[in-house]
């Protein structure tokens, strides 16, 4: 193969690939600032990295099923979101939640969240409903788990709720946390507790257990002046059974009232302390 008259193949490609060269310049120039924006933009993101005493993350990038709770994680703040100082005044994160500025909430709740455990129920509610956040129940879990062990009685409701309905339901887990939001006074956590076990949801079929918290949930209306539900009330008297149960359904009450005692006192107080 010649390109020129008489001249050899291999002296002919080369020459091709010298004008080409030279009349498309360009093609190294792309390669070179594709090369410069990629170096920028893991620049970029680098620096963006924030050191955080906490288990959150804002990006689908993160790990979140191998994070650890309330240690040193790295997150990522939110697009359009200021940085956020580590001296935070109190309920700063809080405040900004309320005013709907979630973006700006974000970073402060999970700088608040390992000290406070309602900044950690915020960040849980942010994950759960995808405030500013992708959802990520994986995460909205973890959040409410750190405050509602730090006796935080809404984010134990709302762990039961995600256990109960969640993708990976599990009825104990749920059972559990409900019984915890029960014992530090959610009414309507009291009356799941005892659905569940009058149904065998997490637990056998208990009407014992179930009575015993229906009767506490009739103490709790009566001291609010409200009527308990009728289908309440239908349950209560059909786990009685014609009195058959009643002096064991007593001695359960009286159990659970200790327990209720006992949750009363070692309450830590107030589940928000920047919501007076």
């Amino acid at each position: 193969m010649q390109g020129v008259k008489g001249e050899p193949a291999w002296e002919g490609r080369a020459r091709v690939n010298k004008d080409l060269q030279a009349r498309w310049p360009w093609g190294r120039v792309a390669l070179l600032v594709l090369a410069a924006a990629v170096l920028l933009a893991l620049a970029l993101v680098a620096a963006r990295r924030v050191e955080l005493p906490a288990f959150f993350v804002a990006g689908p990038e993160a790990e979140v099923a191998d994070a650890v709770v309330n240690k040193p994680a790295v997150a990522y703040p939110l697009s359009g979101a200021a940085a956020v100082a580590p001296d935070l005044p109190p309920c700063a994160g809080q405040l900004a939640f309320r005013a709907g500025d979630y973006a700006q909430a974000y970073g402060a709740l999970v700088l608040q969240s390992a000290k406070d455990p309602s900044a950690a129920f915020l960040v849980g509610r942010m994950f759960a409903e995808g405030l500013a956040v992708p959802r990520n129940e994986e995460a909205a879990l973890r959040a409410f788990r750190s405050a509602a062990e730090r006796g935080h009685r809404d984010a134990a409701s709302a762990l039961a709720l995600l256990y109960e309905g969640g993708r990976k339901a599990d009825f104990v887990q749920a059972l559990h946390w409900y019984e915890q939001a029960a014992l530090r006074g959610d009414n309507a956590a009291a009356v799941k507790v005892a659905w569940m076990y009058a149904q065998g949801a997490g637990t056998p079929v208990d009407p014992v257990r179930s009575a015993a918290w229906l009767d506490v949930v009739k103490e709790q209306h009566l001291s609010a002046g409200t009527a308990m539900p009728a289908e309440l009330i239908e349950l209560r008297r059909a786990q009685g059974d014609a009195g058959k149960n009643n002096n064991v359904i007593a001695a359960a009450v009286a159990e659970l009232r200790g327990r209720l005692a006992v949750a009363r006192a070692t309450d830590p107080g107030e589940t928000d302390p920047c919501n007076p």
